[in-house]
């Protein structure tokens, strides 16, 4: 009986030895952040030196191992909640092992994702229909129609079935579309390009001319995506240097001379360019010069509905000011920044939609602001964001950044802020990207939308 009582009592005395030890890396671990080793190892002191109470205070077997087992499940539980579980798990998503990619060479259409050659369905990933050929890529994806191109030709397919309505020649990347014309920059040499329009019902050539034709001007010609824009008139960079506005529709030069090294796209049916120290509008009919206004940082232009905005940064590169320009007018408006600093939107953060988003660094954590109506949207628990991707198409933004939990340890995660400005939960990073509500980030993708 004496050796009973002396063995409990050991067991007692060395599950308080634990249970303090553990008590004092769990604690050791949050004020000095240790990260998470030490207090993983903090945890299983506390569930070892708990199961060693209960099994010396409780005597029965059968409710001794419940008891216990019960306990430690607790314990590691209760401690792995403080730190965060799953930051994914109330998302749907899909396996990315079988899945092209999201990226600016994709394009959605309803429930249909077009990326490379296959399409699939939004919802679960499954295949919808594929075509052999591991060079395709969409030039134009619409509602009735998939047109795709490859090396060597431009195949349409109907957009449900991928059954093939047509094949032309003709290939190259779509850039303009207008009605049922497609316009497409067709290589014929090495250095050569020419603008091929065709009959996106038929296929056939409605016109050609000579010249590259292209998205946009920003630093000189550009193409922001891999699908054709909706848009009446087209950018074309002929052989001489010179960019001139096309008429979708026939092919005729309604603007002969536009500054292609500069800044220069259609925004709202207008010819919106830089000229180095001023932002103009023309109209795309004639090229005549509706207003021109003085603006900040000529090679800084974001946004794409009835406003477009410039920065103005100092010589560490912080936003120190932002005017919105009103296309149709000209009339320009400074617009007040939140508190905290602006950072500024790099190359590859371009925006090209009505909505416009920029990351705040405010003391409370990182946010993005909408200059256009003010809203601002703080990302919880985020210690920063080091990386913001624009779906240029779409206005979808990829936010990439960092928390920290209670330990000290850094985790590296993925929000998707929608053209509206509802941000997603997080999910494991690093590195994400979103086109028009389909995330891809690690080594899955999460339909948003």
């Amino acid at each position: 009986m004496s050796s009973s009582r002396g063995s409990r009592r050991r067991m007692l005395v060395a599950a308080a030895v634990m249970i303090v030890l553990g008590t004092m890396l769990v604690a050791a671990s949050i004020v000095f952040q240790w990260r998470h080793v030490p207090y993983g190892l903090g945890l299983t002191a506390l569930a070892i030196g708990s199961t060693m109470l209960v099994g010396a205070t409780i005597r029965r077997a059968v409710w001794n191992v419940v008891a216990s087992v019960a306990v430690a499940v607790l314990v590691v539980t209760s401690g792995v909640a403080v730190i965060g579980g799953s930051p994914s798990a109330g998302l749907p998503r899909w396996d990315q092992r079988a899945f092209e990619g999201v990226s600016s060479w994709s394009a959605r259409t309803g429930n249909l994702l077009v990326s490379g050659g296959t399409a699939y369905d939004v919802r679960s990933g499954k295949v919808v229909w594929s075509v052999p050929d591991r060079r395709a890529e969409p030039a134009l994806v619409r509602s009735d129609i998939v047109v795709l191109r490859t090396g060597d030709e431009t195949v349409a397919h109907d957009t449900t079935t991928g059954d093939v309505l047509w094949r032309s020649p003709v290939t190259g990347p779509g850039i303009a579309t207008s009605d049922d014309t497609l316009v497409i920059s067709h290589p014929v040499s090495d250095s050569e390009f020419e603008a091929v329009a065709l009959d996106v019902t038929t296929g056939a050539v409605v016109w050609r001319r000579p010249g590259e034709p292209v998205m946009e001007c920003d630093l000189g010609p550009i193409n922001t995506y891999s699908v054709a824009l909706e848009q009446t008139h087209v950018l074309v960079e002929n052989d001489k240097g010179q960019t001139e506005l096309l008429s979708v529709a026939d092919g005729k030069t309604t603007t002969a001379v536009t500054d292609c090294w500069l800044s220069a796209r259609m925004v709202g049916g207008i010819l919106v360019e830089s000229t180095g120290k001023s932002l103009q509008g023309r109209s795309p009919a004639d090229g005549k010069k509706l207003w021109s206004t003085p603006i900040g940082e000529s090679w800084t232009l974001q946004g794409g509905g009835s406003e477009v905005f410039t920065f103005k940064s100092n010589t560490s590169g912080a936003v120190t000011q932002l005017s919105a320009v009103d296309v149709t007018t000209g009339r320009p408006r400074i617009v007040d920044p939140p508190a905290g600093e602006v950072r500024p939107l790099s190359s590859n953060q371009r925006q090209r939609t009505s909505q416009v988003w920029v990351l705040v660094n405010r003391e409370s954590g990182p946010a993005v602001w909408n200059p256009a109506t003010d809203a601002l949207v703080e990302i919880p628990d985020a210690e920063s964001i080091d990386d913001l991707n624009a779906d240029v198409h779409s206005g979808w933004i990829a936010l990439s950044g960092r928390t920290r939990d209670i330990t000290g340890d850094v985790t590296r995660l993925c929000w998707a802020l929608s053209p509206a400005g509802v941000l997603s939960d997080p999910v494991p990073g690093p590195g994400c990207y979103v086109d028009e509500g389909i995330m891809e980030a690690g080594r899955a993708v999460y339909p948003l939308t």
